[in-house]
């Protein structure tokens, strides 16, 4: 999985300093890293390609990864948990990463997939990401779980709420009980009266974030977990037996 420490130093970059520019090698070596992203459903066929940002209308960074799925149940959340391990080695090579969800591309989809999102990024430096944790705006974990943790699972629980998502909504509810834990996806966003879009779409690949920070996060505080998947409706129960 992803290196834990980039969890708390990954931050949303739309700012960049045009004298600076990604190398042929690290556009190279982010190419060799798509073959390595862990998908949450293997079922499901993906491709991503790396474009200039000029083919899309987005309008900051100097290139865009293009996401590409075929449209079966639960491919918003495949694609945001495979996403966002690109988004995690990114911010750990100093490229700055930002999920760009109203963004559109001239690139055709491969034969028997759908576009589903575009990510620009592009050369950063250092300074341009979280240092600290007291940098995050978050919900506290109060308002997004439920049950008895403490100890390590705790920890990895305080550390994967700081996943990031469409308008920092934070759709994901958390619940553990006898040994299960259970993410969920709250279908009354409020951001529903906003941008009727987000709740049925861009919160479902929020919901594949929050769990590439939360195995992540699991990982490193020795918590051993068995995944089982069950995108009823969109609703993504997603259940955790802990070990």
């Amino acid at each position: 999985m992803s290196d834990y420490k980039t969890l708390f130093k990954r931050k949303s970059v739309r700012k960049f300093d045009k004298s600076l520019s990604v190398s042929e090698k690290e556009l190279a070596d982010l190419t060799a890293f798509f073959e390595n992203c862990v998908p949450l459903l293997p079922h499901i066929a993906t491709d991503f390609r790396i474009v200039k940002r000029e083919q899309t209308d987005c309008r900051w960074g100097q290139y865009a990864i293009l996401f590409f799925s075929e449209k079966k149940e639960g491919y918003l959340e495949n694609i945001g948990y495979m996403g966002e391990q690109l988004d995690l080695y990114l911010a750990e090579r100093n490229l700055g990463a930002c999920w760009y969800g109203m963004a559109s591309c001239e690139v055709s989809a491969p034969e028997g997939m759908d576009f589903v999102i575009v990510m620009s990024f592009g050369k950063s430096r250092e300074e341009d990401f979280r240092k600290d944790r007291s940098e995050f705006q978050r919900k506290d974990l109060a308002k997004t779980f439920e049950g008895d943790a403490s100890g390590a699972l705790l920890g990895a629980l305080e550390d994967a709420r700081f996943a990031p998502s469409a308008c920092n909504s934070q759709p994901w509810h958390v619940t553990v009980k006898e040994g299960t834990l259970t993410v969920s996806r709250h279908s009354d966003s409020p951001l529903a009266k906003v941008v009727k879009k987000i709740p049925n779409y861009f919160n479902r690949i929020d919901v594949g974030i929050y769990l590439c920070f939360l195995e992540t996060a699991l990982t490193a505080h020795g918590i051993a977990f068995e995944r089982a998947c069950t995108f009823d409706g969109g609703e993504a129960p997603v259940r955790y037996t802990l070990q």
